[in-house]
């Protein structure tokens, strides 16, 4: 498996949330997610990614739309023929509940973005997962409405933009279909609510998109986040938070090898003790890649071969430092120990810099992109503290974090 981060473009605040991934008809991969300084419902702005194909290295990210004025949310990626269209939400007001659609197409492979156009009047829609392709032009699109929690499949013209809703599951409380299509079967996964924690299955009946059967709960564990679907190898494969309470982490994948009927063991791939969510996914040639949030301050892709999903190595992926080798290659990083004198110092010129922490120097400054600690008794007595740090390397055995292994004076961790 392969793994990068990818960071905010400069200026667009510390925070990044609900990315989403799109594999180009070259090859070449584009992720998109939301900045956003402070609160994740204002003043969001939208940052894309690029790796061209053949290529291990990510191109710096960048802000694109920036003539909207109101805060973005949402984004999806999606090519028909050879345009690019990137799907995603403004708050034409205060909160999600008054979200609104709108559209944005490139005609030069993401190097520049049309005007945006609004598909929606009514607010309150919200997206989260791309749309299918049904037809010359015509696409699904799903959605949703965050204050009523139904789910909606909107037809939507993309000669003009037309959007026009064809059906509505309204007889469970849920969020955020997204569409996989199999040989024989188009189905539609839904994340839970308050009122539940499974996720939820509903299959189509016709070839129009009109009807489906109700939605029923399977058998697989889902906190209240964003999950996604894919097919992989014609298996159903669902990437989710394997976990019943708040806690956004284990990030998970579990395979079904009859469309949701019966469940392999699911494979908690990444484990870290951080906000890992709203996963996106793709099934590409012999691979699969993906993008999720990573404790909303790094956007993490990872690449994993198709056959490791379906069934997975014995090693868990997200607990090797490996991952973090030259990540910040010709960067300054600035170390902080945690000594007394520490107390004395002007502190706040560490804004933006790279910095990591060693043991008790998280309680004078708590919010290190990296930490290191070693002793449980941290653990006990600072667990509020050492949450706040993006990543954390510890010793094997410890409550969370990256493990490390000491190889004393005459050598370096591996």
């Amino acid at each position: 498996m392969i793994a990068n981060f990818l960071h905010n473009p400069s200026k667009s605040g510390p925070y990044c949330h609900s990315p989403s991934i799109m594999a180009a008809s070259n090859g070449d991969l584009f992720v998109v997610w939301y900045s956003y300084p402070e609160k994740e419902h204002l003043q969001g702005t939208m940052s894309i990614a690029y790796r061209p194909a053949g290529h291990d290295n990510w191109q710096p990210s960048r802000t694109i739309l920036t003539e909207i004025r109101s805060s973005i949310g949402n984004p999806c990626l999606f090519q028909f023929q050879d345009h690019l269209y990137l799907f995603f939400v403004i708050i034409a007001g205060t909160y999600w509940n008054d979200a609104r659609v709108l559209c944005s197409k490139s005609t030069d492979h993401g190097r520049s973005w049309s005007t945006p156009r609004n598909l929606t009047q009514d607010k309150g829609i919200m997206i989260r997962h791309p749309p299918i392709i049904i037809q010359q032009n015509k696409i699904i699109l799903p959605a949703y409405r965050e204050k009523d929690k139904i789910c909606e499949l909107y037809q939507v013209n993309l000669d003009d933009y037309a959007m026009e809703k064809i059906y509505q599951w309204s007889s469970e409380k849920l969020l955020q279909p997204c569409l996989v299509r199999f040989k024989s079967q188009l189905i539609a996964i839904m994340r839970p609510t308050q009122s539940s924690r499974n996720i939820w299955i509903s299959r189509c009946l016709n070839e129009s998109l009109t009807s489906w059967d109700p939605p029923t709960p399977l058998s697989i564990n889902s906190t209240l986040s964003g999950n996604h679907a894919i097919n992989v190898l014609d298996k159903l494969v669902i990437i989710h938070n394997n976990n019943t309470d708040q806690n956004r982490y284990p990030l998970s994948i579990s395979v079904s090898h009859n469309l949701g009927s019966d469940w392999n063991q699911t494979w908690d791939f990444e484990r870290i003790r951080y906000e890992v969510s709203y996963p996106s996914f793709i099934s590409e040639n012999n691979r699969v890649h993906g993008v999720y949030s990573y404790n909303r301050k790094m956007i993490k892709y990872v690449e994993i071969e198709k056959k490791d999903i379906i069934s997975p190595p014995v090693t868990e992926f997200g607990h090797s430092i490996s991952e973090y080798h030259d990540i910040h290659k010709g960067k300054n990083l600035f170390i902080l120990c945690s000594g007394p004198s520490l107390a004395s110092l002007d502190l706040t010129k560490l804004k933006n810099k790279i910095t990591m922490g060693l043991n008790r120097s998280v309680l004078v400054y708590p919010e290190t992109r990296y930490h290191c600690v070693m002793d449980q008794r941290l653990f006990d007595e600072y667990d509020q503290y050492l949450k706040k740090t993006r990543v954390l390397f510890t010793l094997p055995g410890r409550p969370w974090g990256v493990p490390i292994t000491l190889l004393g004076s005459e050598g370096f961790s591996s």
